[in-house]
């Protein structure tokens, strides 16, 4: 079972800076507390009693929240990149603070898939033993903002394309289950890139492999996807 994820919250942010210039993303407040609180909990729900945040943008709010988050049953610590490092490069640098078994889970810290499993995408791997990463995919009806997924059989990623259409289609709902080898030979002195690199590399190797998700998927990194986040938690936390 997992207990352990990792969650990405090193961007700067740039698209709500003119509603909230002075906080990382992660801290933007969404129904009366910061965003990532509604992710802790959520994992927590789902047996997750261990998360790290890989931080870079103000990375030193984060640390404060995370020392005094009040959050029951779950332990949080945060690493700092010490410059901007991409999705892969801040992966890299946050593993020796992430302990697991050959295998790592990492979520995006700006979206959220309320209707994700994380033990379901870890079990997702037994069914595809060749696979050296899982993905959640959803169906989007406009995938322009979304790297986009060619699904084959037994939901093989057989291509892997950032922002690249506008049709109907499977897109990268924010969750991987990632065998960590695929950082061994990395440097984390430059940025990488999962999206731009990463994945269409795997890909193109047929060891890339996704597990469909039920929508919607919430991206709360620029002001309208903030309203529709807001929207929905608000709505789903009703008594």
């Amino acid at each position: 079972m997992i207990d352990t994820v990792c969650i990405l919250a090193g961007g700067l942010g740039t698209r709500l800076r003119a509603l909230y210039a002075d906080r990382p993303k992660a801290l933007v407040p969404v129904c009366g507390k910061p965003f990532i609180e509604h992710m802790v909990e959520r994992l927590r729900d789902q047996g997750i009693s261990r998360i790290h945040i890989a931080a870079g943008y103000r990375a030193g709010q984060i640390k404060e929240w995370s020392e005094r988050h009040g959050i029951a049953d779950v332990v949080i610590s945060v690493s700092v990149e010490p410059a901007p490092l991409g999705t892969a490069g801040g992966i890299k640098h946050a593993l020796p603070y992430v302990p697991s078994s050959g295998w790592i889970m990492v979520l995006n810290g700006d979206s959220l898939l309320p209707h994700a499993g994380i033990q379901e995408i870890a079990t997702r791997r037994r069914e595809a033993p060749e696979a050296r990463a899982i993905i959640a995919a959803v169906e989007m009806t406009e995938r322009g903002q979304y790297g986009t997924l060619d699904l084959g059989a037994g939901d093989r990623v057989v291509a892997f394309r950032e922002k690249a259409e506008q049709n109907r289609g499977w897109v990268n709902g924010g969750i991987y289950y990632l065998d960590r080898s695929l950082f061994a030979d990395m440097t984390d002195k430059h940025a990488v890139s999962m999206e731009k690199e990463l994945f269409p590399a795997l890909a193109a190797q047929q060891r890339l492999y996704a597990l469909r998700v039920a929508g919607p998927l919430l991206d709360m990194g620029t002001p309208e996807g903030l309203e529709a986040t807001s929207a929905f938690l608000a709505e789903d936390n009703k008594p």
